[in-house]
């Protein structure tokens, strides 16, 4: 038997550098748009940091809390104005960044917000008004 080990952040910033123009979301991130992504402990850490920060230029804390942890650093890992309140501070505040974002620990709930605004979190398998069920 042979055991492949795979990476699998770099196995998905590859198939992202197809999906997404990663040469316009490099200038956007290298101008003086500015970001901030929660990852809460969980495992979109790696992720985000080796495609926003790693790979996209983004400045370093861009990511916060991308380090996963088993018990999401005692916190919880549901990206909602409740839970994820440093980033609501952050985005509410005199020097909010221009975007900001967290998920929760799977990925599969994410949260969205411009400075000085947001929207409820959203989940990838939430069907779309326009997706028939």
């Amino acid at each position: 038997m042979t055991v492949h080990i795979i990476d699998p952040v770099a196995d998905y910033a590859d198939l992202m550098s197809k999906q997404f123009n990663f040469n316009v979301l490099r200038d956007l991130l290298q101008s003086d748009f500015t970001m901030c992504f929660g990852a809460m402990h969980t495992v979109t850490g790696p992720y985000a940091q080796h495609l926003f920060v790693d790979t996209l230029g983004a400045p370093q804390g861009s990511v916060r809390n991308a380090t996963p942890s088993v018990d999401f650093a005692k916190g919880h890992p549901d990206p909602n104005p409740v839970v994820a309140t440093d980033l609501m501070t952050t985005m509410f505040g005199p020097d909010a960044p221009d975007f900001g974002a967290a998920s929760d620990g799977d990925g599969d709930r994410n949260w969205w917000s411009g400075a000085g605004s947001m929207c409820p979190p959203l989940t990838a398998l939430q069907p779309s008004p326009r997706t028939p069920i």
